[in-house]
């Protein structure tokens, strides 16, 4: 996306940012409360206001596209708390989320999300209410994998969840890249996302603030300084 700005009524959440995803490399999006990283995430799944800027998907412009074109297109959101239907069961849960499938291929996907995720097949009669949180999670997940995306958002999706359902979940996402779609992560553990990042954004006051590659920034100053709330120019 290139000089994009979006908000809310008469509010500003982001400006002018410019940011790329690359098939199978995982970009994270780093920032303090409020520095306007799930209105990015929003912004380009076409489900908050674009005041400004452009949103490419393989060099076609879709800025004007609806969220279902978008969805069609190959881009898929999963929202921060786990947003699934949980008086739906989990097999419920993922045919909704193929529904621009054709009937055989919603199957097939189905299928291949079994494989990825045994667990949810052993709970695919349940409904997704039931589920723990790390397994609401995974389902969320499925979900957005459904109509199998070229660029998957994910934001914050290891909140509140246990250390090792943490470790799983960035595993999967190791996978998921591996598979040459491009992933745009929102995470509030820092450490745990370099584990898995290849580039790193970081937004401060709905800017970006700076952008790398991820490789030697573990003691990157200036994110440091920003991400835990000081400024560089705050430092002696």
């Amino acid at each position: 996306m290139n000089d994009l700005s979006a908000g809310y009524r008469d509010l500003v959440a982001i400006r002018d940012i410019s940011l790329s995803v690359h098939p199978g490399k995982v970009t994270v999006l780093l920032g303090r409360n409020g520095a306007g990283k799930s209105t990015t995430l929003l912004t380009i799944a076409g489900l908050a206001k674009r005041t400004a800027g452009q949103i490419l998907l393989d060099g076609v412009d879709i800025t004007d596209r609806p969220p279902h074109v978008r969805t069609a297109l190959g881009i898929a959101l999963v929202p921060e708390n786990k947003r699934i239907f949980r008086r739906r069961t989990v097999e419920e849960n993922l045919a909704i989320g193929g529904y621009i499938l054709r009937r055989g291929e919603r199957r097939a996907a189905v299928r291949n999300a079994y494989d990825r995720f045994p667990m949810l097949h052993a709970k695919r009669h349940e409904p997704a209410g039931g589920l723990s949180g790390g397994q609401q999670q995974m389902l969320s997940i499925a979900q957005a994998l459904m109509p199998g995306p070229r660029v998957l958002m994910l934001d914050e999706p290891t909140a509140g969840l246990a250390p090792v359902i943490v470790k799983d979940v960035l595993e999967i996402l190791g996978s998921i890249k591996a598979e040459d779609v491009g992933v745009l992560l929102v995470e509030q553990l820092v450490d745990q996302a370099m584990t898995v990042a290849d580039r790193v954004v970081l937004l401060d006051h709905g800017r970006v603030q700076s952008s790398a590659e991820a490789d030697g920034l573990h003691n990157f100053e200036e994110l440091r300084n920003v991400y835990l709330g000081g400024r560089p120019d705050d430092q002696p």
